[in-house]
This record gives C-alpha cells, sequence and structure tokens, in this order.
C-alpha cells in the first residue's frame, strides 16, 4: 500500500490490510488515505494521517499513539483493543464509532 500511496494513489476502500509485510507503518506519510469499510491490523505511531477517511472500517488492534489525525473521519469505525495516547486529534470524526464497548456520539473522542 505505501508504494501505491507514494505513487499517488488515495483511496484504498475495502482494502485489507493485515499482512505482516504491510502493517508497520510507523511515521509513514498517508495524508488524506481513503481506508473506509476496510480491515485494518498496523501499527501507525507517529504517522501523518491528516484527513484520513477510516468511516465504518474494522481497525481493531491498530496503534495510533504519537499519530497526526487532525481532520480524520473515524465515524462508525471498530476502535476497540485501538491505542491513541499522544495523537493529535483535533478536528477528528468519531460519532458512532464503537470504542471499548461504547458508541461514540458526534462530539467525543476516544479516550487515550
Amino acid at each position: 500500500m505505501l508504494q501505491r500511496y507514494q505513487s499517488g494513489e488515495r483511496k484504498f476502500m475495502e482494502s485489507e490490510l493485515d499482512d505482516q509485510s504491510d502493517n508497520d507503518l510507523s511515521g509513514a506519510c498517508l495524508e488524506g488515505v481513503g481506508l473506509s469499510r476496510s480491515f485494518i491490523d498496523a501499527c501507525f505511531k507517529g504517522a501523518n494521517l491528516r484527513g484520513a477517511r477510516f468511516r465504518e472500517a474494522n481497525v481493531k488492534c491498530c496503534d495510533f499513539r504519537g499519530a497526526d489525525l487532525r481532520d480524520a473521519d473515524f465515524r462508525g469505525a471498530a476502535l476497540c483493543a485501538t491505542q491513541f495516547g499522544g495523537s493529535r486529534l483535533d478536528g477528528a470524526k468519531f460519532g458512532a464509532a464503537y470504542y471499548h464497548s461504547h458508541i461514540l456520539q458526534e462530539d467525543e473522542k476516544p479516550d487515550w
């Protein structure tokens, strides 16, 4: 996926990102990437995911610690066992996302 992104592709909707060779995206620049309705098990520590779209995606067990998630869209996503500590969440949307047995409201953000 990273090579395709670097070649200009941005839409990866309904993808499966759980292959071990593709799941360490620490520090990667994936600004504006579209991963809605995807299954994702990856490490995004310190990555630039500003404006990324994860709508209705299964992002359980992902590590977003220290990532730039400003203006990202996680509405309707499954976020259990996902880590957000130290990430930038300004403008990020989480309405109707499922996070640790709780459905987030429009104005809520996940706890660290």
